[in-house]
């Protein structure tokens, strides 16, 4: 009876292929140099491909993707044919409203016009399965001189803040927040209990939205060097958190020093 020694070949395929695909690419990459059974083997498989092809796109993987693999290998080829052969064409272009408000999101430009209303423009995206797109949010619908903009488009949210547009007859000089959604063209957002919170100081220089809460950078009247951050919970409207006044460090950049 012949003995000898067992080789990789002789174990299932899939079997091997699981194994490889527990390494990282840069493991995978080394493995593809060892024989020419490895390297054919990592290239014919979709999911080995994809581990190395996205390290070299400095990317890394989403785990909640409904798109098989090979899919997702396609689309990330796709993005990097793109990038490697990029041809910028002229497009229309875009009115910027000067000392108004706006935002950019991944493929989305907020801006505020000279009627105070809110102008949205969505860019075409083969990768992303974009048009484009645009509407207007009409300023009498919002009822607030916009100052501040935040969106997470993730959740469909729409954050304004803002001086009411008439003033309150009780006397209060506050602001406002809007909890809106950014689908539903400026509807009150289905996942908050307030759609209009009212703020003690309206003068927001920063906001960032992060999961369920919603965090400004708030000036203070007298000073534009001071200011305090304020963190709330968008879905319910509680204030959660502020910290003490503190000064607002300006880079310079013709020095480098703060």
């Amino acid at each position: 009876m012949a003995t000898g020694h067992p080789h990789v070949t002789a174990l299932p395929p899939e079997l091997f292929t699981n194994v490889l695909s527990l390494l990282d690419a840069h493991d995978l990459c080394i493995c593809k140099t060892v024989s020419r059974y490895f390297s054919m083997t990592i290239q014919s498989v979709p999911a080995l491909q994809y581990i190395i092809e996205l390290e070299l796109a400095g990317m890394v993987d989403e785990p909640l993707c409904p798109l098989l693999t090979a899919e997702k290998l396609a689309r990330l080829r796709s993005l990097q044919h793109m990038r490697r052969h990029m041809k910028l064409v002229r497009g229309p272009s875009i009115p910027y409203n000067r000392m108004k408000p706006f935002k950019t999101s991944p493929g989305l430009l907020i801006q505020c016009n000279d009627r105070d209303g809110i102008e949205f423009c969505q860019f075409p995206s083969t990768i992303l399965g974009n048009e484009e797109r645009r509407w207007t949010i009409d300023a009498a619908s919002l009822g607030v001189v916009i100052q501040d903009i935040c969106v997470d488009r993730s959740q469909d949210l729409l954050i304004l803040v803002g001086l009411p547009s008439i003033p309150d007859v009780s006397g209060h000089h506050g602001g406002l927040m809007l909890i809106l959604s950014l689908s539903q063209d400026g509807d009150p957002h289905s996942l908050a209990a307030q759609s209009r919170i009212v703020m003690q100081n309206v003068d927001s220089r920063l906001m960032h939205i992060e999961g369920d809460l919603v965090g400004n950078l708030v000036g203070i009247p007298e000073s534009f060097l001071y200011g305090h951050i304020d963190i709330r919970s968008w879905k319910t409207g509680e204030f959660l958190w502020t910290n003490e006044s503190f000064q607002i460090a300006l880079r310079d950049n013709s020095t480098g020093g703060r």
